[in-house]
């Protein structure tokens, strides 16, 4: 039994921490948040409830959200785990599969187990899961698309079958993650630009035949291929229930057609509307002329306008078009109708120079850019950079929930949690002296003092690994493809930075950490592994030196 605990000990240690952050996660109080309405929380629960019905969506609101989340209600459900300990698992094996895929990087087992602890127990990981919504599961899933990449780009030597290995955890994370949120695109231009450089070290590093380059090829491009093939299996459901090809409203059809065209129009005084307002309620009423579809439902657009959120009497950019996807009355086909009639409309009217234009960004999800933006974008840059370094800002919910209690207990049943409600007697009492919730934020806290120290470990184990390249003229390949790797990370978070920045600027509300949650691992990952190569770098050197001096 000693042989057996000294020589699995790594193994053991690794298993304990996993049952440790398992027993915490799992019972850490739940916060449902918008359990009354239509969208949101309740909206993944509606869609879950649809899916296990085995009903493809054909309500118009469903198909403003990807399937990726209700997916994952329904495997909670399904596996009996339940909605937080299939979160705490599903992120405890992505860190551990990202520790294993950088081994030939971080070759010590005591770098390795700090590696693996510290993204074991990133805070970020279980505050946001807290509410049930589908940002609780990015952290993991980006984490397992990390792992994908960095092993098969650290393992481009090997045979295809077992690279093939490593291509699953991308498959599972990309696949997953582009379904589960309308910003994944960052993701997708992450993994294709790990797949050019890794295509460039087969083809002039390791020189293979052209046969053998086709199959390595294939199988590093396997996570966008399924990507691809599941994009277009829901794209043919939704065109044979619904009418239109695409996974989303918000991605595809009718609908960005419609919003890209409204926020082409340039009024007479868009030019002094507030950044985040690309269309006031006065230019709505006169859009009713240019539009008789949008006209016929005007009531209904002017019913949800009403009692949308507003801010100084106006809908901010990002709810505006929200009240158009109400008046279909929940039947996609109708809706998508109604889109392509409201965008061709008003193109008829552009065309016949009733309507002046304006440039517009490439995605419909992103309004006009004005110059009177750049200020707050400036701002919101620097405060989700300093968010992401610190680890901080984010915050556990502070107690019982005080929604409907029968969205709440419905909510139950997609979770296999037990909410606290404030109805409850001595909820409080269950909330506050929650162990796991002490000794959670007690975590965090350690984090927040640990971030800024490790992200300057980070950028000085970088310049080791810059200078360690220009002194051997880049011919050490595994750290050059660590170099890469860690340069993708880098490029990924500022993309995502940039395009939440661009969202807080000229739409809505958008630094916080679940909007973040993906930038979070790409963070650590970059800090930890640029701080263990450079010290790697660093230990070998001084052991060089030594045994040459003892030789002397």
């Amino acid at each position: 039994m000693k042989e057996f605990m000294k020589k699995h000990r790594f193994g053991i240690v690794i298993v304990l921490l996993m049952l440790i952050k398992q027993r915490l996660v799992t019972f850490l109080p739940l916060m449902p948040i918008y359990t009354i309405g239509t969208y949101d929380d309740l909206l993944m629960a509606r869609i879950a409830d649809c899916l296990l019905g085995l009903k493809w969506m054909d309500d118009s609101l469903m198909l403003t959200k990807g399937i990726g989340f209700p997916l994952f209600l329904i495997c909670g459900i399904m596996t009996g785990i339940g909605y937080a300990g299939l979160v705490s698992l599903c992120h405890s094996i992505a860190s551990l599969l990202m520790t294993v895929a950088l081994r030939p990087v971080i070759k010590s087992r005591w770098m390795q187990l700090v590696f693996f602890t510290v993204l074991l127990f990133m805070p970020v990981a279980y505050v946001i899961s807290q509410r049930v919504y589908r940002n609780s599961i990015t952290v993991w899933q980006v984490l397992l698309i990390l792992a994908s990449l960095s092993g098969m780009l650290l393992r481009l030597n090997a045979p295809a079958k077992k690279l093939s290995i490593w291509s699953i955890p991308g498959i599972i994370g990309l696949t997953w993650f582009y379904h589960t949120r309308e910003d994944a695109i960052w993701g997708v231009l992450f993994a294709i630009g790990m797949l050019i450089v890794s295509l460039i070290f087969l083809l002039y590093v390791f020189k293979l035949k052209s046969k053998a380059y086709l199959i390595h090829g294939t199988v590093l491009a396997l996570p966008l291929i399924v990507l691809f093939i599941s994009i277009e299996i829901i794209s043919a459901l939704n065109w044979h229930y619904n009418g239109f090809w695409g996974t989303t409203f918000f991605a595809s059809g009718s609908f960005p057609r419609m919003v890209k065209t409204v926020y082409s129009i340039n009024w007479h005084d868009s030019a002094q509307l507030p950044p985040r307002l690309a269309i006031s309620r006065r230019q709505i009423q006169d859009l009713y002329n240019y539009s008789p579809t949008m006209s016929k439902n005007r009531n209904e657009v002017e019913r949800w306008l009403d009692i949308m959120h507003k801010v100084n009497g106006e809908v901010e950019n990002g709810h505006i078009f929200w009240a158009m996807l109400y008046w279909s009355n929940g039947k996609a086909k109708e809706a998508e109708k109604g889109f392509a009639a409201i965008a061709d409309e008003l193109d008829a009217a552009i065309a016949a120079g009733k309507l002046q234009t304006r440039p517009t960004m490439p995605s419909a999800l992103m309004a006009p850019w004005k110059p009177s933006a750049y200020p707050h974008f400036k701002k919101a840059l620097g405060e989700s950079w300093a968010m992401l370094l610190k680890n901080d800002q984010y915050y556990f919910y502070p107690g019982p929930s005080h929604e409907p209690v029968r969205g709440v207990r419905y909510l139950e049943d997609f979770t296999g949690s037990k909410f606290d409600h404030a109805s409850d007697e001595l909820s409080h009492l269950c909330h506050y002296r929650n162990m796991s919730l002490r000794i959670l934020r007690k975590v965090q806290m350690f984090y927040e003092k640990i971030s800024i120290p490790f992200a300057v470990l980070g950028a000085l184990g970088f310049m080791v690994i810059l200078i360690k390249l220009f002194a051997v003229r880049g011919k050490d390949i595994p750290l050059l493809k660590t170099l890469f790797f860690l340069l993708g990370c880098a490029a990924a978070c500022f993309v995502l930075t940039v395009g939440i920045a661009y969202t807080d600027a000229t739409g809505f509300p958008a630094v916080n950490a679940p909007y973040l949650a993906g930038g979070y691992p790409l963070v650590w990952v970059f800090n930890l592994t640029a701080f263990f190569a450079g010290l790697t770098i660093v230990i070998d050197r001084v052991r060089r030196r030594k045994n040459s001096t003892e030789q002397n």
